[in-house]
């Protein structure tokens, strides 16, 4: 059975004299979470361990949330390494940012000569990011309510500012999309959201992050 405690490293004390508190997932072998904080040597007992009873009572609830996460995969936590059940305790809260997501698969298609469909996601990310309003979305921000109001508004007339072949911004008005124009985006969304699904989810392993 997985097991998860928090202790500090001793050996790994910071020029300000103070030590990362670390959770330990063990499971076969050693894995180490870092985690937000940080403490002194008069936080702790003479043999290493956290004495802090406010720091131990943050640590409590995110044990008790990992253990309970352990207790849930049941006979499935057989099918993880101890680096990959790291991950997904680290990991299965942290929001995914879709907007960074697909910018990295326009990335990965650049580099290896897929350009065509690189600027199709680009123009999908692009105008994800003028829908919200911001560069980051969460790929939780996608969903039914989300994809009607945002059909909508590519069907409006609006301004958008992109770079040029320099890399200069550009700002100029562009018509609302077609139906054919639009089902064209939509698809073009659709496949990154798979990918995105394809990269974040493991049935297998119980892991749905998308």
């Amino acid at each position: 059975m997985a097991t998860v405690n928090a202790l500090v490293h001793r050996h790994h004390r910071k020029s300000d004299g103070s030590y990362n508190v670390k959770i330990r997932v063990f499971h076969h072998e050693k894995k180490y979470i870092e985690t937000e904080h940080y403490i002194t040597d008069r936080q702790l007992r003479p043999d290493g361990t956290i004495k802090d009873t406010f720091i131990l009572s943050l640590l409590n609830h995110q044990l008790d949330d990992y253990r309970e996460t352990i207790s849930r995969l049941g006979d499935r936590i057989e099918l993880y390494s101890a680096e990959r059940l790291r991950d997904y305790l680290r990991d299965k809260d942290k929001p995914i940012d879709f907007a960074a997501f697909c910018k990295e698969v326009i990335d990965f298609r650049m580099a290896n000569k897929q350009k065509g469909s690189a600027r199709t996601f680009r123009s999908v990310r692009f105008s994800l990011i003028d829908y919200f309003g911001r560069e980051s979305v969460s790929v939780m921000e996608i969903h039914s309510d989300m994809l009607r109001e945002y059909e909508a508004y590519l069907r409006t007339e609006r301004t958008i500012t992109r770079p040029d072949q320099f890399g200069i911004p550009k700002t100029r008005k562009v018509k609302g999309m077609t139906d054919i124009g639009l089902h064209n985006h939509m698809r073009d969304l659709r496949a990154l959201f798979n990918l995105a699904a394809k990269k974040y989810n493991n049935k297998s392993l119980g892991i749905t992050r998308t």
